[in-house]
């Protein structure tokens, strides 16, 4: 592993080291082409720290309707892989996403198709994004 590169899982000592585990272009060894690395800001971290890189998701959008509402919800992506979760958002980690610092949000990376990716790059500010484990 080079200098200045970062795990995108975590390894135990003494595991040889490939582009698959590290942040950056080999994180979607294997995936169709045009599959994109998606960061998404859930609306509930604690339901999004219990994901793990691997776990298929169903990635659901809760529009916002107005003040204290929402409107119908909608599958925005069906099961999803997750990349890589920040761990204890705020703290000080070598994790990306993860700086150190109130107010800092939890981030969940996703292998999307191209057009999945699209509407998931805006979802946030639609509404509130939900991660619900899919079996598939």
């Amino acid at each position: 592993m080079a200098d200045g590169q970062v795990l995108a899982v975590p390894v135990l000592g003494g595991t040889v080291i490939s582009s698959t585990v590290l942040v950056g272009d080999g994180m979607l060894t294997g995936a169709p082409e045009g599959t994109a690395a998606v960061p998404l800001r859930p609306a509930d971290p604690a339901a999004a720290a219990l994901l793990s890189p691997g776990v298929r998701v169903n990635v659901v959008l809760a529009p916002e309707q107005g003040f204290d509402s929402a409107g119908d919800p909608q599958i925005l992506a069906a099961g999803v892989p997750v990349l890589w979760v920040t761990r204890n958002p705020g703290a000080d980690s070598p994790w990306p996403g993860a700086a150190s610092g109130e107010g800092q949000e939890q981030l969940v990376v996703v292998a999307a198709s191209e057009v999945d990716a699209a509407r998931l790059a805006v979802a946030s500010v639609q509404g509130g994004v939900y991660l619900v484990p899919a079996s598939r």
